[in-house]
């Protein structure tokens, strides 16, 4: 996994790392030496002009234009707001001495000749969201010339939240963002993950302060071996139970079954209103259907399971808040999605803290937004606060869906920027919730089950629209190619 901080993790550990060995500006040296590294390895040509601000963003661009005209790029620096202080002065004097030139003020006018290279180093990660005066004007600046040059952003785009991924409309658009000290959840998220461009993470230096609350991006090294022993049988791999469908809505119950099992569940079991069960009996194949009559029919039925997933097409109605709560107290591993979840918006989503087995929570924004008794926009302007705040309250694993997915713990946050667009059409969470039980069903840790099963459900989207395209691939298309997502990790 890769490492993410946030703004108040990077605050914290660099006044951590000052304090301990007073070495801010070999700090800022070290930064400005791996920012030069990516340029170099990133552009042929050897000009590259500089926009730095008087923070330490700043000092770390000047730090690197020293580092290439020490190299014999030829450069320029211009700066918004000229920075104080000793560390500044001297980064200022050491670009003059290995270039011949000196850090220049931001002109009045935007008559700056193209580069090759045009480095933004205005705004770090403290900066707050929002863009004006001289850095409104520089963001604009750098815009203009990146239209004939690559743009290279140092730690994120200017204009783009560092925590947030919102983005101002004249936030710098860059082509490579060298982030420093790990990745930030702004070049991550969206819509500051279209700013961002390629992103490359480099430590600076080991911090010995880490925060808390540990945030990794899931990559693909993340996935565990899917290999199977010859010597086994289908009770090795778990027994998944998925309480959903409906008369009105029996797709969804259908997708989550066929997802569970091409993702390994030993045994895939449909409970469903007596009439829906009736039309399931006539519709699968390898899923077997239970009818269930009344909430107090679940403890029968769930006997033997190892896994339950709850919601995909259940419906409304008090009916389905009873029948919920009746899967809390089974003892098992647990999802809860889309039906299920409004249901605990509107019977009370305090009974989740009586569960008696692990759960994950599969909302997308607007779910959540329920769950939490919050707007919806509160959600949307910052993901990652909430569904940390969701898994905190709930004390259960929570996964907010989206084009990037959070998957927030006890004690962790993942993202997985795994998918496509079209994956956005209704169903596809449906699909997850199948892939996510059946990890659960044969034993997977829920953070992890609920991890693997975004990455992996949105790579086979990807092979899926690969061949079908955006518009005409469906969700059931991603469970065809679920295979080609798992195949690598099966030798």
């Amino acid at each position: 996994m890769k490492d993410v901080f946030t703004s108040g993790d990077i605050k914290a550990m660099d006044a951590h790392e000052i304090a301990l060995h007073n070495n801010e500006l070999e700090l800022i040296r070290r930064a400005g030496s791996l920012v030069a590294q990516a340029i170099c390895s990133h552009a042929s040509r050897r000009r590259a002009v500089f926009f730095c601000g008087s923070g330490n963003n700043g000092a770390d661009g000047v730090a690197a234009a020293a580092t290439l005209a020490e190299l014999g790029w030829e450069t320029r620096v211009y700066a918004v707001r000229l920075g104080q202080g000793e560390a500044i002065s001297r980064l200022y004097t050491q670009y003059r001495m290995k270039s011949g030139r000196e850090v220049l003020p931001l002109p009045s006018n935007d008559g700056i000749p193209p580069y090759d290279v045009v480095v933004d180093a205005l705004l770090g990660t403290g900066a707050r969201f929002g863009l004006e005066g001289d850095y409104l004007r520089a963001a604009r600046i750098i815009n203009r010339l990146g239209e004939s040059g690559r743009v290279v952003a140092v730690d994120l785009p200017t204009g783009v939240s560092a925590d947030t991924g919102r983005a101002h409309e004249n936030a710098v658009r860059a082509d490579l963002t060298v982030c420093l000290s790990g990745f930030k959840p702004g070049v991550i998220l969206y819509p500051g993950a279209e700013y961002a461009g390629e992103v490359l993470a480099y430590q600076v230096i080991p911090s010995p302060l880490l925060p808390s609350r540990r945030r990794y991006l899931f990559t693909r090294s993340d996935v565990h071996s899917l290999k199977r022993s010859r010597n086994t049988h289908k009770g090795d791999y778990g027994r998944l139970a998925i309480l959903g469908g409906s008369m009105e809505m029996p797709g969804a119950a259908l997708l989550s079954a066929e997802a569970a099992l091409r993702s390994g569940a030993g045994t895939v079991t449909l409970l469903s209103d007596p009439e829906t069960a009736r039309m399931y009996a006539h519709r699968v194949r390898e899923a077997m259907v239970r009818p269930v009559a009344a909430p107090h029919d679940m403890p029968a039925l769930l006997q033997g399971k190892t896994a339950l997933v709850m919601g995909p097409g259940l419906g409304d109605g008090p009916r389905v808040y009873e029948l919920v709560a009746e899967g809390l107290s089974a003892g098992m591993p647990t999802l809860i999605d889309a039906d299920g979840l409004n249901a605990l918006a509107r019977g009370g989503p305090e009974i989740l803290l009586s569960a008696s087995g692990p759960l994950v929570l599969t909302p997308h924004p607007k779910e959540l937004s329920r769950l939490l008794d919050t707007e919806l926009r509160t959600v949307v302007e910052d993901p990652l606060a909430a569904v940390e705040e969701a898994a905190n309250r709930f004390r259960c694993t929570v996964l907010l869906k989206g084009a990037v997915t959070l998957i927030a713990g006890a004690e962790s946050t993942l993202f997985s920027n795994r998918g496509c667009a079209g994956m956005a059409k209704g169903g596809s969470g449906d699909v997850l919730s199948g892939v996510i039980g059946g990890f659960l069903a044969h034993g997977a840790e829920p953070q992890y089950a609920a991890a693997v099963g975004a990455y992996l459900a949105g790579v086979a989207g990807e092979a899926a629209m690969a061949r079908y395209g955006s518009t005409a691939m469906t969700p059931y298309h991603t469970v065809e190619c679920l295979h080609k997502a798992y195949l690598p990790y099966e030798s």
